[in-house]
C-alpha cells in the first residue's frame, strides 16, 4: 500500500493470477481509493479448466476486478468476452531474444513439462528414437511410465540458459500442451515462443488456433494424434535441410512479430488509446 500511495500509478500491470495472493477485497480499495486502472495478463487459466470449483471462483471473483483483461489464448479470450460482465482482448505470448549457436545436435526429440497422463501416452509412442525428456512429477507416475521412456526421463525442471541449451543440442523440440489447454483447444503456450526464439524446430499439437499465427509446415509443424506425431518425428529427422528451413522461417517470425520488445510495444500502444 505504502509503494501505492508513494508511486501514484495510472496503471497496475497484473501477469498471471492474483488472488492466490492478494485479497481480492483489499485490491478493489485500493484501486478505489488511488483511482488506478487494474489489467491483468491472463497466462494460465486454461490449467483451470480441469477444477470447476477454482475456474468459476477465478471467473466470478478475480475477473471483475480487472478494468481489462489480456489473455494469451484466442480461445480463452472468446470465452471470457462471452460473459456480458467481462472484456477481454487477445495478446499472444512473446519470449525473450537468444544469441543463436550451433551446437552438435545429440537428440533426436527434446521435450520440457512435468508429467501427466496424455503426455506419457505420447512420450511412449516414440520410444524407438533417441528421447530427452525433463520436469517434474515423473517420478510419482513410474508406476505408469514403461522402464524404456523412463530411461530418458531427467526428472528436474530445467528453465533459462539450461533450456536454450538443450534446445541448441536438439533435432526437434516436441511441446505436449497440457491436457486441459488441450481440451479447450488451445495450443498457444510459452514453449511454443522459446522454441522459436532459440531458432529450434517445433513440433506441437495441433490445434486451430496455432493456424491462425503460424504457416503450418513452413514456420513451425504439428501433429494430430500418436500416429502422426511418430510419422513426422521420423520424416524431419531423414530431412535435415527441411527441418532446418522450417526452423530458420520460424525465428523469422518470432523476430518479427514475438519478441517481448515488439509485443510490450503494441500492448503500450492499447494502454495510451
Amino acid at each position: 500500500k505504502a509503494t501505492i500511495t508513494n508511486s501514484k500509478p495510472d496503471i497496475i500491470f497484473v501477469i498471471g493470477f492474483m488472488y492466490r495472493f492478494f485479497d481480492l477485497k483489499f485490491i478493489s480499495q485500493l484501486k478505489q481509493e488511488h483511482s488506478f486502472k487494474l489489467f491483468l495478463y491472463d497466462t494460465d487459466s486454461c490449467n483451470l479448466f480441469s477444477n470447476k470449483r477454482e475456474l468459476i471462483y477465478f471467473i466470478e471473483k478475480e475477473l471483475p476486478v480487472y478494468d481489462h483483461i489480456y489473455s494469451f489464448s484466442k480461445t480463452t479470450t472468446e470465452f471470457i468476452n462471452k460473459l456480458s460482465y467481462l472484456n477481454a482482448t487477445y495478446l499472444a505470448f512473446g519470449a525473450k531474444e537468444i544469441t543463436i549457436r550451433e551446437e552438435k545436435k545429440i537428440n533426436d526429440v527434446l521435450f520440457v513439462g512435468s508429467a501427466d497422463m496424455r503426455r506419457i501416452y505420447l512420450l511412449e509412442s516414440l520410444s524407438t528414437f533417441k528421447l530427452s525428456v525433463f520436469g517434474s512429477k515423473w517420478r510419482r507416475n513410474q508406476s505408469v511410465i514403461s522402464p524404456e521412456l523412463y530411461a530418458a526421463i531427467s526428472p528436474v525442471s530445467i528453465w533459462g540458459e539450461e533450456l536454450y541449451q538443450h534446445i541448441f543440442s536438439s533435432k526437434i523440440i516436441l511441446n505436449i500442451t497440457r491436457s486441459s489447454f488441450y481440451g479447450v483447444e488451445t495450443g498457444i503456450n510459452l514453449r511454443i515462443f522459446e522454441t522459436l526464439a532459440a531458432q529450434g524446430f517445433l513440433l506441437t499439437d495441433y490445434t486451430p488456433e496455432l493456424g491462425e499465427i503460424f504457416k503450418i509446415g513452413e514456420e513451425i509443424e504439428s501433429y494430430s494424434c500418436s500416429e502422426e506425431l511418430i510419422d513426422k518425428v521420423d520424416y524431419y529427422l531423414k530431412n535435415e535441410d527441411k527441418r532446418k528451413k522450417i526452423a530458420k522461417q520460424g525465428h523469422k517470425l518470432y523476430l518479427k512479430k514475438y519478441t517481448w520488445e515488439s509485443r510490450i510495444k503494441g500492448l503500450i500502444k492499447d494502454f495510451i488509446l
